[in-house]
């Protein structure tokens, strides 16, 4: 008998989300030990320095589990009272970050919305304050009642000062803390040149000065291939005729919207018993490489003649290119996708549709009139800022069609940036 298992998607993180919730965990744990080892550094000095009150309470008849006892309690004390000021502060701090952050970036990762201050928090918090309390006020009590406690009255000035195992004991706690510090702060820098990085580098297309939208057509009305071509067509040339505009295209699947399809090909003439391989599909329409600014770097791009009726072509990446025979040049190969063989006729350079930290996809781009999608992305490049044409762009699609679904209207330079959200909320 089978079984259905139903879980909240806000209870089921990614691999990825569950990294960065184990990131920020161990940073938490290290600014803890840091803080941990800073108060055990403090108290043991002050032990050293109560080394004649401690004695003189032993000649009284205290005897080492009381002395031990009173110092114990003074770190528990010490403990609560960070502890509770950790939970005071912990909930303004976290709604102030909630609101602070852009939605895109706190949406970014599974949970984000959960996060604050409950009965399951106050008890980990509390147990935690137990636990540190213990691990701060171990090696002061050590220290205070390390040898005879009345011999320490015999013990020349005011104070008494640390012997030699007390002083090894602070260099070392020192040493800890300075360590525990200095890869933190290390980890933090690496972060930040990381996310510099991601953000610097070319990840295949030209993302400003460009405005996207996502759309989804009716499936009732638009359940034929010409129905779809009929709409696409007549809003692209109403948009590139607005001023400021200075191109526009379609785009099955925009890169870095974390969206993609993939479908199994073959090189003509290969090795039959080679397995298919994997590519991403992008149908796209006759000016959105350019729009882009993606590179052509052999052959030519899609024109109108490339319709329905026309010989099946593709453009592919560059990456995809080397895959069609070493030294073999790749225009006019055909690929066999599905039932149905394409010609190539163009190259283009690799994009990173999922980040450029990770290797260009193989990509097949193939004209939209001759795979047409009822949903996917609109490209428009202008000359001045992009918002400015987000209301526009609504009213040229809803003056074509008004039952047509807009999900969202953002600049590529935003979609960029969501992309990297969760390593911007991690920073």
């Amino acid at each position: 008998m089978s079984r259905l298992a139903v879980h909240p998607l806000t209870g089921r993180p990614s691999g990825k989300d569950m990294l960065a919730f184990l990131f920020l965990q161990c940073a938490a744990l290290a600014l803890l030990l840091i803080a941990s080892v800073n108060a055990a550094g403090l108290l043991l000095t002050r032990a050293v320095e109560r080394g004649q009150e401690i004695a003189v309470r032993a000649t009284l008849g205290a005897g080492r589990g009381r002395v031990v006892r009173q110092l114990f309690v003074e770190s528990s004390l010490l403990a609560l009272a960070s502890g509770i000021l950790g939970l005071v502060v912990a909930h303004p701090s976290i709604e102030g970050g909630r609101l602070a952050l852009p939605a895109t970036v706190s949406g970014a990762v599974l949970g984000w919305e959960r996060f604050g201050v409950d009965g399951s928090v106050v008890a980990f918090a509390f147990a935690l304050t137990v636990v540190t309390a213990v691990a701060i006020g171990v090696v002061p009590a050590r220290c205070a009642v390390r040898g005879s406690l009345a011999g320490r009255l015999r013990e020349a000035g005011p104070t008494v000062t640390g012997g030699r195992w007390e002083s090894r004991i602070a260099r070392l706690l020192l040493s800890g803390d300075v360590a525990l510090a200095s890869a933190l702060l290390l980890t933090a820098l690496l972060l930040v040149r990381s996310l510099v990085g991601l953000l610097a580098a070319d990840p295949g297309f030209e993302a400003a000065g460009v405005l996207t939208a996502q759309w989804a057509l009716p499936p009732k009305r638009y359940d034929r291939d010409d129905a779809v071509v009929r709409f696409q067509d007549p809003l692209l040339e109403r948009l590139r005729a607005l001023p400021g505009v200075v191109s526009a295209g379609f785009v099955s699947n925009l890169p870095m919207s974390r969206t993609g399809w993939t479908r199994p090909f073959r090189v003509e003439g290969g090795d039959p018993d080679a397995e298919p391989v994997l590519a991403s599909w992008r149908p796209i329409s006759t000016e959105y490489l350019q729009t882009l600014g993606i590179p052509l770097l052999e052959g030519r791009h899609f024109t109108r003649s490339d319709g329905s009726g026309a010989p099946k072509v593709v453009i592919v990446s560059a990456s995809l290119a080397g895959r069609t025979g070493p030294g073999v040049d790749p225009l006019g190969r055909r690929l066999e996708v599905g039932d149905a063989s394409w010609t190539v006729i163009g190259v283009v350079d690799d994009v990173h549709d999922f980040g450029v930290e990770r290797r260009a996809a193989l990509t097949i781009y193939v004209p939209q009139s001759q795979s047409p999608t009822t949903t996917g992305f609109l490209a428009v490049r202008t000359t001045g800022d992009p918002d400015e044409y987000a209301a526009r762009v609504r009213q040229e699609i809803w003056g074509l069609d008004p039952d047509v679904a807009i999900v969202e209207v953002r600049t590529l330079p935003r979609v960029v940036r969501d992309f990297y959200a969760q390593d911007r909320l991690l920073v």
